[in-house]
């Protein structure tokens, strides 16, 4: 666990050192909410508990344990501080459609073009690709990937050798790629509609994935079936009105008895006590269809499609869901 407590350290280090720097040049930095004492120790049980489950899943599967390579993870912090005052003034005026310059493909929905988290460039340009992940681990200081890697390891009874498996809303990559430390022997596909991001993929994690598919699920058509299909962090960013197409997709790629994980944000049907956690990132975090995301269950959505919930289990202020057809 050296090692991710000395992450952590240093995500938090990083987070503190962009506070200061911007509070010295008086760019707008939104300073922390101000926590009751029931929501710090609900928050420190939550890190707790993940940390537990984190030094189990290390035993299980060593090569998960890992760190970035120094040099590119200065280089990516040195983006983040490039563009910390374009970010924050973007944030501060609540501007999530600042896309001059981007071009977008005929089939790009209209739901697609915005500055999700207020991000410079939204999906749409290789140095987005390339601060993206970083932003999210100082958003989690350094526990996102843990997240992650720990919610994967749910299914470590379904995947047992060379499984064909899907990865839809795959970003950067770096969410496969650590799916790929779990489970390195399957086959893995990412499916991804930013192309500069699909292409920040593909020069990162040359050898991780076998396919590299630009599209959207909704429009997916598949050549194969899959054993598995899963998403990291992806429905809460796709409007409650496109779910019908993309579960038709999901349904025509899977094989008979495939199944169908999914990774996202717990919702108001979860934890009564983790509410205000959510409250504070629909806050802070531009999420145009958060809220609609928070009130449809996803777990009963998918029942009512004809999917049966094998498993479900919290992962930090999120959830892991296992299902098959």
């Amino acid at each position: 666990m050296i090692l991710t407590y000395t992450k952590i350290i240093v995500y938090l280090l990083e987070y503190t050192f962009m506070r200061l720097t911007a509070k010295a040049l008086g760019w707008p930095f939104t300073p922390p909410p101000r926590l009751s004492k029931e929501q710090r120790l609900t928050i420190n049980a939550a890190f707790k508990r993940l940390l537990t489950r984190w030094k189990l899943v290390i035993k299980q599967f060593p090569r998960s344990n890992k760190l970035s390579n120094p040099i590119a993870h200065l280089n990516r912090y040195r983006l983040i501080l490039t563009d910390l005052r374009s970010f924050l003034e973007r944030k501060k005026m609540k501007d999530s459609t600042d896309l001059k310059g981007i071009t977008f493909s005929m089939d790009c929905p209209e739901y697609f073009k915005r500055n999700y988290h207020y991000q410079t460039d939204g999906y749409f340009s290789f140095e987005s690709a390339m601060r993206y992940d970083h932003q999210i681990e100082l958003l989690f200081l350094g526990t996102g990937h843990i997240m992650r890697k720990v919610a994967y390891a749910e299914l470590a009874n379904i995947l047992k050798g060379s499984e064909d498996v899907l990865e839809f809303g795959a970003g950067s990559g770096t969410s496969g790629h650590q799916f790929k430390q779990i489970f390195p022997r399957t086959v893995l596909d990412i499916l991804e509609p930013g192309p500069a991001y699909l292409d920040f993929a593909r020069r990162t994690y040359p050898h991780s994935f076998n396919e590299y598919i630009p599209e959207f699920m909704e429009n997916f058509k598949c050549l194969k079936k899959y054993d598995c299909i899963f998403s990291c962090f992806v429905m809460h960013e796709i409007p409650v009105a496109f779910w019908d197409l993309v579960v038709q997709k999901i349904k025509e790629s899977l094989k008979p008895n495939g199944h169908l994980f999914i990774i996202d944000s717990q919702q108001n049907c979860d934890s009564p006590d983790h509410q205000f956690a959510l409250d504070q990132f629909a806050e802070d975090f531009y999420e145009p269809y958060f809220q609609e995301y928070r009130e449809n269950s996803l777990e009963e959505y998918f029942r009512k499609k004809g999917f049966k919930l094998m498993v479900k289990s919290e992962v930090l202020f999120s959830k892991t869901l296992l299902f098959t057809l």
